[in-house]
């Protein structure tokens, strides 16, 4: 199971984070600088978009390597509700800050950190349904 999570940040997180949040293609083009106007557009598309479709093919994430796309979209919808609730409370204070004084060569850094402790509840939350065939384990 940790190979298996750890395979979503090496493959989807950390590339997706890279590209959204960049300045080739992602935030920092869309809304450069650190005024606070930017710095909320920013929280704004990011909490919109890229967090709900992260938290979705996290709690999908186990059952898709298993190849069950039924059990995928009954992992996401027993936990993303609780899921996305908890992220809404850690990223709307973390991004304001992350976006206006951290330099973008460390933010990632500081996401990163910050990912895991979201993603950690969420792994909390869906540990939490029942399970009974191989794809939990």
């Amino acid at each position: 199971a940790t190979a298996r999570n750890a395979s979503f940040g090496v493959l989807w997180l950390g590339p997706a984070n890279h590209l959204f949040w960049g300045r080739t293609v992602g935030l920092e083009r869309w809304f450069p600088g650190t005024s606070w106007a930017n710095v909320f557009k920013r929280v704004v598309v990011d909490q919109a978009t890229l967090m709900p479709l992260n938290m979705a093919l996290f709690l999908a994430w186990p059952a898709l390597w298993a190849r069950d796309l039924q059990k995928a979209r009954e992992d996401v919808e027993g936990s993303f509700i609780d899921s996305v609730s908890f992220a809404l409370c850690v990223w709307p204070v973390v991004h304001p800050f992350s976006f206006r004084y951290v330099p973008l060569e460390h933010r990632l850094l500081v996401l990163n950190a910050c990912s895991l402790v979201t993603f950690s509840f969420a792994t909390f939350v869906k540990g939490s349904q029942p399970c009974d065939d191989d794809v939990c384990d």
